[in-house]
């Protein structure tokens, strides 16, 4: 069961999850009139709704940062609480806006990979309440959910 039951009675509700901002209206074409796109992100969205997180700031992230610039430190970063996805979900997490935008969600979408660990958390969030959200990773699959949803 998908969270679009009856898509003539309630339009589209997406979240896009992206700590960068990677978002545009050609991102998914197969909304309708009514449908709402909001995008939780770091970065400012233009036209577009959105949470705009707090950025973790400090020492830590400096450190992330440093270790970063090559590729053994990026794969090192994934291990740790200091991986950008990591970061982007607990930020996520403490925002009371987020909580209530993905209580409402039928869709929730990670475009990118520093998305996808929030998205998880908040699909299981979800199902331990009872609610059916669909989650996806990615615009091509978000796509395909809605048309699924609507067919």
């Amino acid at each position: 069961m998908s969270g679009f039951e009856n898509p003539e009675v309630r339009p589209a509700r997406v979240i896009v999850l992206s700590p960068n901002g990677l978002y545009d209206e050609q991102s998914i074409p197969g909304l309708r009139r009514g449908d709402s796109v909001q995008v939780i992100t770091f970065e400012r969205v233009a036209q577009t709704e959105s949470i705009v997180l707090t950025r973790p700031m400090g020492f830590v992230d400096r450190l992330a940062r440093r270790v970063s610039r090559s590729g053994l430190g990026r794969e090192l970063l994934r291990l740790t609480a200091l991986d950008a996805g990591v970061r982007f979900h607990r930020a996520a997490r403490q925002d009371e806006r987020v909580a209530r935008a993905l209580d409402e969600a039928q869709l929730v979408v990670a475009p990118e990979r520093d998305g996808a660990l929030a998205a998880w958390h908040a699909s299981r969030a979800a199902r331990r309440r009872g609610r059916a959200t669909t989650t996806v990773f990615g615009y091509p699959a978000a796509r395909a959910a809605l048309e699924r949803a609507r067919s």
